[in-house]
């Protein structure tokens, strides 16, 4: 799941999109929540309803591991020619 930047999702969007339970994804938040790397908000309409919102610290964490995705792509596939891999995708 990607958070848009449109808004955070509620945490049963996510539950469900990972199909494991509201409670132990709380638990898994909850450990994220203590780290630094989201936050629980209450939605504005209704505060039974929790978004999680990344942190900066989480926001840092998944540009490093996107340039660093992008590198490891580039020396792993760097010596394939464009037309084999558009074929064998």
């Amino acid at each position: 799941m990607r958070f848009r930047a449109s808004g955070s999702p509620p945490v049963c969007r996510i539950a469900s999109s990972m199909d494991v339970g509201k409670v132990a994804l709380g638990a898994l938040i909850g450990r994220l929540e203590v780290s630094g790397f989201v936050k629980r908000v209450p939605e504005k309409t209704g505060r039974r309803v929790k978004r999680v919102v990344l942190t900066k610290q989480s926001k840092e964490l998944v540009e490093t591991q996107r340039a660093k995705n992008s590198e490891f792509n580039q020396r792993v596939l760097g010596g394939i020619a464009l037309d084999t891999l558009e074929t064998t995708a």
